[in-house]
């Protein structure tokens, strides 16, 4: 069974992960909403096609921006169980509060959770938990889940397992996101990492900015969705580090008084208005470096930065755009490196 061609109706958001980009992941709804693959492994043998597989550590993907401000929408992915053991709360999906899709073991029995309302009848922080007997989430199986908000009077949150409906609540107001999209974890603390880190495999990833009806969802649970085009990569295909702008574009190594130069090629920023690239250079619990890059007549966008004041080991690399109009948002990470800073 393949799903209809009603089903890209309000898509916003679509992850497949059928391709590996090396990194990063792309969107195949056609808004670009690319995300970022932080931990995460990229394996063959997923759902519908490949998948991602999430350690319970520290995997996750990072969301470039969140793909609409409707307060009617849909988030639907299939998912495995790595282990039953020792279950705690795991999220598969968060924007903040909003869009939060999580899982936990409590009283000898399956739950979903979602805190997408502002408040309940049985919760000031707007917990919708449904836990039943009936809800078997086995080891190393697929299942789909699907969430449901409605603004509607009064606002509702449901959830759907393999396409039936499992419960929900009801509540006053519908929750607005505000600290990063992710897939496989929640942040919690902009100063902290993500959190809940999913453990087993994730797959088919969508969002849309209207409310499913009950026969949209048992069909998209009802098998893989017919092929879309092939993606194209997220943002950017190809980022350079070097000691030399006319040199070497693979450079990780770089001493202490030597030139960083960055070369961003092949630049796909269509849905970014006014775009620029920012490039952030981080040592843990040390520098924070910052400066953009200029535009070329060629599309592409070049820059440098003296490398003084970092001590030996790693640079973690930030390439962020920058859409200082756009509404969703004024940076998306587009990629992340890292190079090495020797001694002396």
């Amino acid at each position: 069974m393949v799903a209809s061609a009603g089903l890209s109706d309000g898509l916003v958001l679509y992850y497949t992960f059928n391709r590996d980009f090396g990194g990063v992941v792309a969107d195949a709804s056609g808004q670009g909403v690319g995300g970022l693959v932080l931990g995460a492994v990229h394996v063959p043998d997923g759902r519908c096609g490949a998948a991602y597989g999430f350690d319970g550590a520290d995997d996750y993907i990072q969301v470039s921006r969140n793909p609409t401000t409707s307060r009617n929408y849909t988030v639907s992915l299939w998912f495995t169980l790595a282990s039953t053991n020792h279950m705690l709360e795991k999220v598969l999906f968060s924007y903040n509060r909003r869009y939060l899709v999580e899982t936990a073991f409590r009283n000898d029995r399956w739950c979903f959770i979602t805190y997408a309302l502002s408040s309940t009848l049985n919760s000031s922080y707007g917990a919708v938990l449904t836990c039943s007997d009936e809800i078997a989430l086995p080891e190393n199986v697929w299942q789909h889940v699907v969430l449901v908000v409605s603004d509607g009077t009064p606002p509702t949150a449901r959830f759907y397992l393999n396409g039936q409906d499992i419960g929900g609540g009801e509540g006053l107001d519908v929750n607005a996101g505000s600290l990063g999209m992710f897939v496989g974890a929640l942040l919690n603390d902009p100063a902290n990492p993500p959190l809940a880190n999913w453990q087993g495999m994730i797959d088919e990833v969508r969002v849309y900015d209207r409310v499913l009806s009950p026969a949209e969802i048992e069909e998209l649970a009802g098998g893989c969705p017919a092929p879309v085009p092939p993606e194209g990569g997220p943002f950017v295909a190809t980022i350079g580090f070097s000691t030399d702008p006319a040199g070497e574009q693979d450079v990780t190594e770089f001493y202490p008084g030597e030139t960083l130069h960055v070369r961003v090629t092949d630049v796909d920023m269509e849905g970014c208005v006014a775009p620029m690239i920012r490039v952030v250079l981080r040592q843990p619990r040390a520098v924070v470096r910052a400066f953009f890059l200029a535009r070329n007549a060629d599309g592409s966008f070049t820059g440098s930065y003296a490398l003084s004041g970092f001590r030996e080991g790693n640079i973690q690399v930030d390439i962020l755009a920058m859409c200082p109009r756009n509404p969703f948002g004024k940076s998306i990470l587009m990629r992340r490196g890292v190079i090495h800073m020797n001694a002396d």
